[in-house]
């Protein structure tokens, strides 16, 4: 659980999870402040949701009007409040809310205790209100789901979404799960399947040192593209910075040692199968006629338009950085079930566990994960082995012409997580 705290100074300055489910928010009265409201229940449809509440509002009132509202108002909210909690931070917590469990339809509560009975879920409140209705304090506590109610959540997203939960060798959930679309970075799955097949054939060693060159230097994420050409390295490391940091320039070291045809067997549909630089360099500016032939061409064709772009020089980084283009065909391919497929088969790998991802590890004998992001493009792939049970695998990808909120998939994947048995 992650608290945000609208108190001290030094409270302020630790460092917080902007995809928190759980908030505490309170303003320097303290939670002690919390008293003197009896127990009621109400329907919140019945609510009046006006920017000019008059100051007798109740604490239902004001709860069911924070979290059904579309657009928080700075009225709502005692000045003294606001000085500690800017309202963006509430307007991005509401939101995640929002998206996990829907409308809440009745408010039932004791005191200042009270429970949001939602669409999908429920959501443990305090607050405490001034003499004029505004809200001075609030906890709004993990929401709690069913494993059912998790899934769903997952639909209310805009663009194309495809899902899937396998526990064991058996699927739990689905949500387009045989749909193929733009993964982003969890491609380099299939770059470590590569790898491991041709260590385990004794081809390439995990103590193998290759050396650094400047072809392969790609954009971040990563470190690599930072050093010297020539720098050397062993295959382990490479691998490890590959998905631990999602480090592109060691991929594309490591495609360029399996070779790309190595590759290609785990996903034929992407053919020929791009490098990270190869991608930036398409996408680029300057290239944008050879983009749109590069559209239109078949396998062989597209070779040879990498092959002539091979020697250019990497586009201006603020390309990417400043306006990213959304280019959902200029990716890799790929189903969340050859995902959870590939994860499963390199799970064992030490390197796997180096960033868990989304999930606690505490309580878990094994997390491996996997993630991507682009424009328009967010992938999570996580595999969670139990102490005791059947391990269980859950992809997500989130497709969309606009941007995308990691922030606001994070937020339903962790609940997904959460609802499974450790």
């Amino acid at each position: 659980m992650v608290w945000l705290v609208a108190c001290s100074k030094q409270e302020r300055t630790m460092k917080l999870n902007p995809i928190a489910i759980a908030a505490l928010i309170t303003s320097i009265i303290g939670l002690s402040a919390f008293d003197g409201y009896s127990a009621q229940v109400i329907n919140s449809s019945k609510v009046i949701l006006s920017q000019t509440d008059i100051p007798s509002v109740t604490p239902q009132q004001a709860i069911a009007r924070l979290l059904n509202s579309p657009k928080i108002q700075a009225e709502w909210f005692a000045p003294e409040f606001l000085e500690k909690v800017p309202l963006p931070k509430m307007e991005e917590i509401i939101a995640n809310l929002q998206i996990a469990v829907g409308k809440c339809q009745q408010i039932q509560g004791q005191d200042v205790s009270y429970l949001a009975t939602c669409d999908r879920g429920n959501i443990p409140v305090k607050i405490k209100l001034n003499s004029e209705g505004k809200i001075t304090a609030i906890f709004l506590a993990k929401h709690q789901q069913t494993f059912e109610q998790a899934v769903s959540s997952f639909k209310a997203l805009e663009g194309d979404v495809s899902l899937l939960v396998m526990e064991g060798k058996n699927q739990r959930a689905g949500i387009r799960a045989d749909d193929p679309m733009a993964v982003g970075s969890a491609f380099k799955l299939a770059v470590l399947n590569a790898l491991k097949n041709q260590i385990a054939e004794g081809k390439i060693t995990w103590g193998q040192v290759v050396p650094l060159q400047a072809k392969q230097q790609s954009f971040p994420t990563g470190i690599l593209q930072d050093w010297s050409a020539g720098s050397l390295l062993t295959v382990e490391t490479l691998a490890s910075l590959m998905i631990s940091i999602s480090d592109n320039t060691a991929t594309d070291a490591l495609i360029d040692l399996v070779g790309k045809k190595e590759v290609e067997r785990f996903t034929l549909r992407n053919r020929p199968f791009l490098k990270t630089r190869e991608m930036f360099t398409l996408r680029g500016s300057k290239n944008t006629e050879l983009l749109k032939k590069y559209r239109l061409a078949n396998t062989s064709d597209r070779l040879q338009i990498l092959k002539t772009i091979s020697s250019q020089e990497l586009p201006d980084i603020l390309e990417f950085v400043k306006s990213p283009k959304i280019s959902l065909d200029i990716e890799w391919i790929f189903t969340v079930r050859e995902l959870c497929s590939l994860i499963e088969d390199v799970a064992d790998l030490p390197l796997m566990s180096f960033n868990s991802g989304l999930a606690d590890p505490t309580g878990w004998k094994k997390v491996a994960f996997k993630g991507g992001s682009d424009a328009g493009v967010l992938n999570f792939t996580t595999l969670l082995q139990p102490k005791n049970g059947k391990s269980y695998c859950i992809s997500v990808t989130w497709n969309h012409t606009e941007p995308l909120s990691e922030a606001k998939l994070a937020t339903l994947y962790k609940g997904l997580i959460d609802t499974l048995s450790k």
